[in-house]
């Protein structure tokens, strides 16, 4: 029972924003070990009814990969996006994302000279805007599990 009360306080919370399984594993693991707890961690998250109604489906899009061209200055390509459909929050319902696409290639020379390794993943959807919509996912399901667990 004091198991069932770490996951929900590490997944279910707002420290936990509902992540998936590995980042409540490693959340997790971080502090406490028991038994087969990356098994009960894993059927938690599966069961949790938050997380299968605000969880967007992640299926790879169909097709060849064309690459984007690279900026060559910040502030020449610029992303702008909104996120709709949110709950009022002081008469606010809107959420505007802005990404300068040459922040990218700005991080690789920053850790350059540290002789560091700077590994950038790829986005859901690398052939079309994939950073932002990828980041509008992972703000949208935060957002939608913190009002669907807490919705005043």
């Amino acid at each position: 029972m004091a198991q069932q009360h770490v996951i929900q306080a590490l997944h279910s919370s707002g420290v936990g924003g509902h992540s998936g399984v590995q980042a409540t594993y490693h959340r997790i693991k971080a502090l406490f070990s028991w038994p087969k707890m990356k098994e009960t961690i894993r059927t938690y998250v599966q069961e949790c009814s938050i997380c299968q109604q605000a969880k967007a489906e992640h299926v790879k899009t169909p097709g060849l990969l064309v690459p984007l061209p690279v900026p060559k200055a910040p502030w020449t390509v610029v992303c702008l996006d909104f996120v709709e459909g949110l709950p009022l929050s002081n008469k606010k319902s809107v959420i505007m994302v802005i990404i300068d696409k040459f922040s990218n290639q700005v991080w690789q020379q920053l850790f350059k000279p540290s002789d560091t390794q700077l590994l950038m993943s790829s986005s859901y959807h690398p052939q079309t805007d994939g950073q932002t919509e990828r980041l509008n996912q992972c703000l949208e399901a935060f957002l939608r599990c913190i009002v669907h667990s807490c919705p005043t």
